[in-house]
């Protein structure tokens, strides 16, 4: 190998140093957002001075609302709960709210329910201890309600809908189908039910050239979650941006847009890296822990470096996948497809639908246009080649067999901390 320098990737709950050429070019975001130095002070004053609305306070006071409930997000999502839910809380207190007119709702979306130990990881001791915490559960009818939405079939969660005060919590930051995750994504996905995503994650919303990281103008996925979020209802959100080491940069709360929105102003000045030209080869990560701990999930690794990447070129993922290759149903899926061309046909048909059908289409969406080569210490060379992926020893054996296609003086770039980073190439012109 030519001259060459080490990088730390994000991996699993460490590190992975790798060997990669002198050529390569690392592409982190802007360093200079640093960590807030007091986010419990800096999350009071958001809320007693937030974005589009009245304080938390007030709001409470004008309402004075019986039941509240807070949306949380589930165990695959890095939102520190720890820290983002005392203040909240003690607001809440102040307002005269009880602890036992407060229902915290896990926002699963299709993923399983949490565990004990996510849950103490989550949120602490203390707060389960003192306030009721469900899982949302998207296949039990019961616990949903249902109606129409420009007559498309859509339920949401029982518990949130009959609220007094809905409130949702999580973090910004970029999403491989709705542009950034955090605001309406607490609802739709995260506390809908299986007809809901039927067509949220339907190949005609999916198959559009809009919904991709990074992008909310004319994205139909983004649109339609906006629409499920304001037909059921939200009084008021809070939403932080976590660097790295998941520490706040920022915090956003009040209003559903208007909070969203100058969380995603913030979101791109922090994660987006803008590159001159595509490049032959593309290195990335899944995040490391939590978000690369199955395959399912890496798939958004490999989408957040698809524009970035020339046609034909190739993908370099490492990622741990301490859990496997995902749900049976989405193994059973990957495993089955017989060509990409096959299963958008399937997929397509007007009353087909299975679950997890979604992440197949948008690995999909990768291999139409490059090679993917994939390091995971948690998935078999045997399954890895059965989730249409080409498995690799390490990560310099990748680069070196990449080189071997492309040549020795081939372009290439690594994205250290995967989808946390938001990637484009330069508009000419």
């Amino acid at each position: 190998m030519h001259p060459s320098h080490q990088i730390q990737l994000a991996y699993g709950k460490d590190t992975l140093t790798v060997t990669v050429p002198k050529q390569t070019q690392v592409l982190t975001p802007d360093d200079t957002i640093v960590p807030l130095a007091r986010p419990h002070e800096s999350i009071l004053e958001s809320l007693r001075n937030p974005i589009g609305s009245v304080s938390l306070y007030a709001l409470i006071r004008k309402k004075r609302p019986k039941t509240v409930c807070i949306v949380v997000s589930d165990y695959t999502r890095p939102v520190p709960y720890k820290i983002i839910l005392p203040p909240l809380l003690s607001e809440l207190h102040r307002a005269g709210i009880h602890n036992e007119q407060i229902t915290i709702l896990i926002a699963t979306g299709m993923h399983r329910a949490s565990t004990p130990e996510e849950r103490l990881t989550l949120f602490g001791q203390e707060i389960l201890e003192s306030y009721r915490v469900f899982d949302h559960t998207a296949l039990d009818k019961t616990s949903l309600v249902s109606f129409t939405l420009n007559d498309i079939s859509v339920s949401v969660n029982r518990r949130y809908v009959e609220s007094d005060m809905k409130i949702l919590t999580g973090c910004i930051e970029p999403h491989f189908m709705t542009g950034f995750s955090g605001g309406r994504k607490s609802i739709c996905p995260g506390i809908s039910g299986l007809d809901t995503m039927k067509y949220f994650h339907g190949p005609k919303l999916l198959e559009s050239p809009f919904a991709i990281p990074g992008n909310l103008d004319h994205n139909p996925c983004h649109e339609f979650a906006v629409a499920v979020a304001k037909r059921v209802g939200v009084d008021f959100i809070l939403n932080v941006l976590v660097n790295r080491e998941q520490q706040i940069t920022g915090v956003f709360s009040g209003d559903l847009d208007q909070a969203f929105y100058a969380g995603v102003q913030q979101c791109e000045l922090q994660t987006l890296v803008t590159v001159e030209q595509p490049f032959e080869i593309v290195i990335t990560t899944n995040g490391g822990y939590p978000l690369d701990q199955n395959f399912y999930q890496s798939v958004k690794g490999l989408v957040g470096a698809l524009a970035i990447v020339k046609n034909g070129g190739t993908i370099i993922c490492a990622a741990e996948c301490s859990d496997g290759v995902g749900s049976p149903e989405f193994r059973k899926l990957l495993f089955n497809m017989q060509s990409p061309e096959q299963f958008i046909q399937m997929i397509s048909a007007p009353d087909y639908f299975q679950l997890d059908q979604w992440e197949v289409e948008e690995l999909i969406k990768v291999l139409r246009k490059v090679t993917v080569q994939f390091y995971s210490t948690g998935i078999s060379f045997e399954e890895l080649k059965r989730c249409h992926v080409q498995p690799i020893s390490s990560v310099e054996a990748g680069i070196n067999l990449a080189l071997t296609r492309y040549g020795s003086n081939a372009t290439i770039a690594v994205i250290p901390d995967g989808p946390y980073v938001l990637t484009k190439v330069k508009k000419t012109g």
